[in-house]
């Protein structure tokens, strides 16, 4: 640990695929500095078992609440998260790491969590479509668990599971109310519907008399490509639904994104929300104006103004934020191939290409190795993720609402479990 106001120099020894940006990143100093201190040329080549000099920042002073580590051999992420009693996810954050790879040498700074141990953790309501894979060893429970078992056909027919199935999850089951049908068609679908009232009554008997044999605790609506003519006709629907349903004990929602016309209708909206428990929003766009000029995906910035709009008309503490995080192989800003974050990460460290983040999106991202064109690869990483959240419980929404949460990373469970606690939904039936 260096002493006072000091500033410490450790040594750094390369290895295949290291560049001069990358190691610069990963020990949060910039490119220049490094050329300085090693006497480099402006575009060196490094190979591997080159020796840097790495000047490091990290003081009593100015990194108050942390303490230095120096990786020895041997030492993994998770082996000194485990000597320090640090969570792992927090250790990664503190020093912008995607994965348990350090190296001998590295300098880590380690939160010091006794100021935390007093405090509560915080109240965070949490979603998950179903399957819920969670890393070995975690809980992390939930508020309400979503599953995609109920269909509506043209006729206004509901199906359903004949019976409920036993569940280990003590989070209350929600079924996401779909239309059946091929995309091409699901516009004349809901017309059908919604044009009939005999069609929507029958929804609505069916709805209260099987939904509690199916073993659901409520339902949401999602009904996509809603032709502008049915868009009145659909919401009043969900509104009537609520009013029906609710005083049953079962919980009403809807689900919509930032792009959906439906948004247009702002004051139908808001007396439609007086019926319903909770709303799940969605910050998508499709809008290649509002978006970073290379990045697929939706980055913190853009999900902030989406939701700030979403609140100036709708009841905050009825909207749950609904994530879709995701990884893609990227050209020319178009997403080509998707992954799993983590995938996309083991990608990046396998190759030993240095991950960037993007100053408008503040999303992780790399250039694609064995690939033609100009490809790379972008993703959400715990980073983003945390910053999602904080917008979340700065802007006092419901919940999080994770909607595939298969194509997740166990980081993000873990995060959640060592610094939230569920907020749960009583059963009033």
């Amino acid at each position: 640990m260096s002493k006072e106001g000091a500033t410490t120099v450790h040594l750094y020894h390369t290895k295949a695929g290291d560049t001069l940006e990358g190691i610069a990143i990963r020990h949060r100093v910039t490119p220049d500095v490094l050329r300085i201190c090693n006497g480099l040329p402006p575009s060196p080549f490094l190979l591997p078992g080159h020796t840097l000099l790495i000047p490091s920042q990290l003081t009593l002073t100015d990194k108050a609440g942390y303490q230095t580590y120096r990786v020895q051999e041997g030492d993994t992420l998770r082996s000194i998260s485990e000597r320090t009693g640090v969570p792992l996810t927090l250790i990664s954050l503190s020093n912008g790491l995607g994965d348990e790879l350090v190296s001998t040498g590295d300098i880590l700074q380690i939160p010091d969590l006794q100021p935390r141990s007093t405090q509560p953790k915080k109240q965070l309501g949490l979603f998950s479509m179903t399957p819920l894979p969670l890393p070995t060893g975690a809980h992390c429970p939930l508020t309400y668990q979503g599953t995609h078992d109920l269909r509506i056909d043209a006729a206004g027919n509901l199906h359903l599971p004949p019976l409920a199935t036993a569940r280990e999850q003590t989070a209350r089951q929600l079924f996401l109310c779909t239309l059946d049908g091929a995309p091409q068609i699901l516009p004349d679908v809901a017309k059908a519907i919604v044009k009939s009232e005999e069609a929507k009554l029958r929804i609505l008997d069916q709805l209260a008399m099987r939904l509690g044999p199916a073993g659901g605790d409520g339902i949401i609506f999602d009904w996509p490509a809603m032709r502008r003519e049915n868009e009145v006709a659909y919401l009043q629907l969900v509104k009537e639904a609520g009013r029906r349903l609710r005083p049953m004990g079962y919980v009403v929602g809807l689900y919509l994104n930032a792009s959906s016309p439906l948004c247009k209708r702002t004051s139908l909206l808001a007396d439609v929300c007086r019926q319903l428990d909770h709303l799940f929003f969605e910050p998508i766009t499709s809008d290649r104006k509002k978006r970073s000029l290379l990045s697929p995906l939706v980055g913190i910035e853009e999900t902030r103004q989406a939701m700030q709009k979403a609140v100036e008309c709708l009841p905050p503490e009825k909207i749950w934020l609904v994530l879709r995080p995701a990884a893609v192989y990227a050209s020319q800003g178009r997403a080509v191939v998707k992954l799993a974050p983590h995938t996309a990460m083991q990608l990046a460290y396998e190759h030993g290409s240095p991950l960037m983040r993007d100053s408008a999106t503040d999303l992780a991202w790399f250039r694609c190795p064995n690939r033609e064109g100009g490809h790379s690869v972008w993703f959400d990483d715990v980073k983003s993720f945390v910053g999602k959240l904080e917008m979340l419980e700065h802007m006092k929404l419901q919940g999080i609402a994770l909607w595939e949460v298969g194509a997740y990373f166990p980081d993000a469970w873990q995060y959640l479990y060592e610094m939230y606690e569920t907020r749960f939904e009583p059963d009033p039936r």
